[in-house]
């Protein structure tokens, strides 16, 4: 079946901007499907516009599905971080004096 693969490929890149890349898309799968219901049949030869209803009754039509990243990002948290404050670089003890802090001294 086409038509998960391609709402899934729009899912992924339906990003703004992305709008006229995912309709050439679409397009391109309508004209590869099109080539071959036309290679299958020997008598009838598929017309354009019969294939056009049958694009938009199967295919998703592209549309923009994700916001621009300053909206998507613009989030406001209630409350304080929860990452606990970091104290001061040279409060990690060992890692300037030994240089190799993860591995044993004596072998």
């Amino acid at each position: 079946m086409v038509a998960p693969s391609v709402t899934g490929f729009f899912a992924y890149h339906a990003v703004p901007t992305n709008g006229p890349a995912i309709g050439a898309f679409r397009y391109r799968v309508i004209t590869f499907w099109h080539a071959a219901l036309r290679r299958r049949s020997q008598k009838d030869r598929m017309a354009w516009a019969r294939m056009k209803k049958l694009a938009d009754e199967w295919l998703p039509t592209p549309r923009i599905l994700h916001p621009w990243p300053s909206e998507r990002f613009a989030v406001k948290h209630r409350g304080g971080s929860r990452m606990p404050e970091l104290g001061s670089s040279g409060s990690v003890r060992g890692a300037f004096r030994n240089e190799r802090p993860y591995r044993e001294r004596y072998r």
